[in-house]
């Protein structure tokens, strides 16, 4: 899982760029020595926005996280020629990695029996049908 989003990860210039930028920052500021008038500006903030300033920056860094893993999984279920196949036997694609079978009119998934309950599809073999109580 980690390897395919690290793949998701390389795909996405905008989060490539993202994750680069905050990293060379980090280690720019571990580099400095203590005598770095950045450094030295850091230390005439108030001693109480210290803790608030670090965990903002531990919940954007918390939220780029989760979004990396939001666009993984948007990622997986989605439908193009590069994560899906096409089966023009039953006229469905059909996922590369976890086999789901996905309705070619609205792209939803399909049952097992392979009927699409979105726009009450069916692409089984035989009729499809349903039943009213």
């Amino acid at each position: 899982m980690i390897k395919t989003i690290l793949k998701t990860w390389i795909k996405q210039k905008i989060l490539l760029t993202l994750w680069l930028l905050i990293t060379f920052l980090c280690a720019t500021v571990l580099s400095l020595s203590p005598e770095n008038s950045f450094l030295s500006l850091v230390s005439l903030l108030p001693k109480e926005w210290l803790p608030k300033i670090v965990a903002v920056l531990l919940l954007v860094s918390v939220g780029l996280l989760i979004s990396l893993f939001i666009l993984h999984k948007r990622q997986k279920l989605k439908i193009n020629s590069q994560t899906c196949d096409w089966l023009p036997d039953p006229g469905v694609w059909k996922h590369k990695t976890n086999g789901i079978q996905f309705c070619a009119a609205c792209h939803s998934p399909l049952s097992s029996e392979l009927y699409c309950a979105k726009c009450n599809k069916g692409y089984g073999k035989g009729e499809v049908f349903t039943v009213d109580w």
